[in-house]
């Protein structure tokens, strides 16, 4: 039967470049042959008297003994972990097995001395240790358990709780968390506002044209725009007719000195409310930036409703559509109960069938596996999902020893990977400073449209 040390020598053989195709030691009984000088090893109990295993590999040095049980260092080479002797008199005698010292290989937290830690298959001084106490209040004999972050063969090799997480291209795995007992919360970062009021202000960048010397200050608050661009005094925006301190005074009196009716805010997005009379950034104009600076404003004024926006076009029901080119057949008209409206173009479709509808995000799972980067990722509905049965399965866990940052996904309860989702507003301040509102997820926007002909 092949022991224990030997498969891990074969492991090891696969995944670590400085391994040796030579034999191994057998720390399960007595007829074992340890490893020479140069031969691999996967912790020095593999090793002969005298070496000690580092990187793999058996080389010189002074054995580490076993400390705890008191072996002496430089005696004979460990015959295993119940391997047994004749002493004096001919009684059967156990020899401890050679634990690795620091720096020295490890496949486990129980291959390394009294105090250490397997850390990334070395024997490193972080951690403690976690053998306990019988009742009596004598150490026991139990190995120790690798804590969260530290290398393992199996589960068996981990402290409660934990389990032993394969690592590719790296024999063996690493102790941690399969379950976070993190909760989505289903919200999402993104929301301009919650109430018109939060539409109010500034967006970052803004650059202010001066129209007479033709030049452009950077401002970066309220208070800039009136120190650098209005002199000191915002009350010269109060004038009537327009302004002399325009733009300056549309960048003040949209973002800074709001009235009741400038903004709304529908549907968490902020909509500029105020009359208008002119295009873009000017007084009684339409502004082009939203206060988040990644969304735009329409920057028109439809005169007919002195509104901003576009200009009404296109179509609002089906019924507008007849007469019309389709869209995407502009050789084709529309006729009575022929077309349908989408997003405010005619569109040619078999109402019955609906067949006129947004283009799915996939349709077969390759492409989720592309475009999710896993080859578990699958199309179900149109979308790509990542099935999961632990939250470990969609996240790493932070565990240091280069495991992987947590990414805030975790295993959802229909068995698929979801994002953790924010819990307040206070979640969501960006790197510039710049916060966003905690929403409920918006609908997501329309696709590319498939359209059948029916003609």
């Amino acid at each position: 039967m092949m022991t224990r040390s030997i498969v891990i020598c074969l492991v090891v053989s696969a995944f670590s470049l400085s391994a040796a195709a030579t034999g191994c030691s057998d720390d399960d009984n007595g007829n074992g042959t340890p490893s020479a000088k140069g031969e691999s090893c996967a912790r020095t109990a593999d090793c002969k008297s005298g070496l000690v295993c580092i990187d793999d590999t058996c080389v010189s040095g002074p054995s580490s003994g076993n400390p705890d049980a008191g072996e002496p260092s430089g005696t004979g080479g460990s015959t295993g972990i119940g391997g047994s002797g004749t002493g004096t008199g001919g009684s059967p005698t156990t020899t401890p097995v050679a634990l690795s010292g620091k720096g020295e290989s490890c496949t486990r937290r129980a291959d390394c001395a009294s105090g250490l830690a397997c850390v990334l298959q070395t024997c490193t001084d972080s951690g403690t240790s976690t053998t306990g106490t019988e009742d009596g209040g004598a150490p026991t004999s139990l190995p120790t358990l690798g804590q969260r972050g530290e290398s393992c063969q199996s589960v068996r090799d981990c402290a409660d709780g934990l389990s032993c997480i394969p690592r590719p291209g790296i024999a063996g795995g690493l102790c941690d968390q399969e379950e976070y007992g993190l909760t989505p919360t289903g919200k999402v970062c993104g929301g301009d506002c919650n109430t018109a009021q939060d539409c109010c202000e500034l967006p970052t960048g803004v650059l202010v044209e001066d129209p007479i010397a033709g030049t452009f200050t950077a401002i970066a608050s309220c208070t800039d725009l009136v120190q650098l661009t209005l002199d000191g005094d915002a009350s010269v925006c109060d004038a009537t007719p327009s302004p002399a301190k325009d733009p300056a005074c549309f960048y003040y009196k949209t973002y800074c000195d709001c009235a009741a009716t400038t903004w709304a805010c529908t549907a968490n997005a902020c909509v500029y409310a105020a009359k208008c009379a002119h295009d873009g950034n000017v007084f009684k104009g339409c502004p082009t930036r939203l206060r988040t600076g990644v969304g735009t404003g329409a920057g028109v004024c439809d005169t007919t409703t002195d509104k901003c926006g576009a200009a009404a076009t296109g179509c609002t029901t089906a019924d507008d559509c007849e007469g019309t080119p389709v869209s995407d057949d502009p050789a084709d008209n529309c006729e009575k109960d022929e077309c349908t409206c989408v997003s405010a173009k005619c569109y040619d479709c078999d109402t019955k069938t609906k067949v006129c509808a947004p283009s799915p995000a996939c349709t077969e799972d390759t492409q989720c596996a592309r475009a999710l980067g896993d080859i578990r990722a699958t199309c179900a509905s149109g979308k790509c999902i990542l099935p999961c049965t632990t939250d470990h399965d969609c996240s790493p866990s932070g565990a240091a020893q280069g495991a992987g940052a947590f990414n805030a996904q975790v295993c959802g309860k229909d068995g698929v990977c979801v994002a953790l989702g924010c819990s307040s507003d206070d979640d969501c301040l960006t790197g510039t400073g710049l916060k966003t509102f905690c929403i409920d997820p918006r609908p997501t926007p329309p696709g590319a449209i498939r359209s059948a002909i029916t003609d």
